[in-house]
């Protein structure tokens, strides 16, 4: 039987691999598995449909359509000029493209969204600067992973569902070592523009033409740099609940998309609406395949099976620590990040529980590892995003990715690993978790 699980499991990979949809491919595996099993599949389809028949599920589309109104409303290219107005030394504007990447990610919750917005708004930029362009996306590509760590995280929302926590705790458990990799990956960048002498150094000017430049800049960028304040504050006020949150989010981006920034009209609004309802329905998708794959696992009780391989590997809660990652590693290599975050909720996390491991530090890891995954071959959609951006061979900014990846997100990840109060700081002193 379990060599015939493992069959089952391997071809469902492989299919996905391959090309076919990851929800059809596991779809089928967890049928092939009923079947085997003898589970009746009335009962695993219908406490799959109840389980997400939920009011906090309304927060997955509210929040993917923000990013969608957020990346075209212009909201980009504002927050870039705010930056570049405050950096003024030799790659200071690489140092502001991670810190817009930060900011912008506290506004759309999602990677693509992240990368095409700020891309499009610094490459042409940091390509006048005297950056080279293979250089440039080989930093804009890891910087926007951090839509999937900062808060409001869309992977936060579907791992909290999925791994029945509350997602406005789930929102504080990977900030802290977002920010870290935050300003690892500016000191990376500073210190590397020092060796490209075609970077060019922005001019000297007086303390009172640099604040009259901060202020302008300042004024314009300011409505969207309320936003995070406006869905986040609510948030951890007690105003307003996540689902509600990021529906107020959409309405001011919304609005200072058409009347402010006016980077939005009735057809891209239309635009956003429908990329929203795909995204959206596709998610539901799969959350609905891998939530009948859950009731098939507890019957198979595959959590016990799993700790027991680890407990005989190790009885040391650090190399488990590591063991669990790789596997999150090994996901995020072969699967998009929603299905590697589902994924991980409903197999990795009870077991990480079993072990004595925080929920909300599995969350974390969870988080750093499917940043580091969505910019990893053979699936890394980020790293072909950032290529087609670009213009550019992978063989041309892979290099630049992996120097990024090395000094600033594996260093990222083992503090997360093995430093626990990180993630759960965070979520101890508001949440009260």
């Amino acid at each position: 039987m379990a060599i015939g699980v493992g069959v089952i499991f391997v071809l469902a990979i492989t299919l996905a691999i391959l090309g076919v949809p990851i929800a059809l491919s596991f779809a089928l595996g967890t049928i092939a598995l009923m079947y085997m099993l003898n589970i009746d599949p009335v009962w695993a389809f219908s406490t799959a449909f109840h389980q997400l028949h939920s009011f906090v599920f309304l927060a997955l589309p509210s929040y993917i359509l923000l990013g969608q109104v957020v990346n075209r409303s212009g909201v980009a290219k504002e927050l870039a000029s705010w930056f570049v107005s405050l950096t003024r030394v030799r790659g200071g504007l690489g140092a502001a493209a991670v810190l817009t990447n930060g900011v912008f990610g506290a506004m759309s919750g999602a990677s693509m969204p992240a990368l095409a917005g700020v891309g499009t708004a610094l490459l042409p930029t940091m390509e006048e600067q005297g950056y080279p362009k293979s250089y440039s996306i080989g930093l804009l590509i890891p910087s926007a992973t951090l839509s999937l760590m900062i808060p409001p995280s869309g992977g936060m929302i579907l791992f909290g569902f999925m791994g029945m926590l509350p997602i406005a705790t789930c929102f504080l458990a990977p900030f802290i070592p977002a920010v870290i990799i935050m300003c690892l990956l500016v000191i990376t960048t500073l210190v590397r523009s020092q060796n490209i002498p075609s970077i060019s150094v922005p001019p000297k000017v007086d303390f009172k033409s640099y604040l009259r430049m901060v202020v302008k800049s300042t004024k314009r960028a300011l409505p969207g740099l309320l936003l995070p304040l406006i869905c986040l504050g609510g948030i951890y006020a007690g105003l307003y609940t996540p689902v509600e949150a990021a529906i107020m989010g959409v309405v001011y981006a919304t609005l200072i998309g058409f009347f402010v920034y006016r980077g939005l009209n009735i057809k891209s609004y239309a635009n956003c609406l429908l990329k929203t309802a795909i995204i959206a329905g596709s998610i539901v998708t799969l959350m609905f395949v891998f939530t009948t794959l859950t009731k098939v696992l507890i019957v198979m009780q595959v959590t016990q099976t799993l700790l027991a391989v680890l407990m005989a590997i190790s009885e040391n809660l650090y190399v488990q620590i590591l063991l669990i990652n790789l596997l999150m590693i090994l996901m995020g290599m072969f699967m998009d990040d929603s299905s590697a975050i589902i994924t991980s909720a409903i197999i990795l996390l009870p077991v990480a529980r079993a072990l004595g491991v925080d929920p909300y530090h599995m969350a974390a890891m969870t988080s750093v590892n499917m940043a580091i995954g969505i910019i990893t071959p053979p699936v890394g959609a980020l790293l072909y995003l950032g290529g087609h951006l670009a213009q550019l061979p992978l063989n041309e900014y892979g290099k630049n990715v992996a120097i990024f990846v090395s000094c600033a997100m594996i260093p990222g990840l083992l503090l997360t690993m093995y430093v626990p109060w990180l993630s759960t700081y965070l979520p101890h002193l508001f949440m009260g978790q």
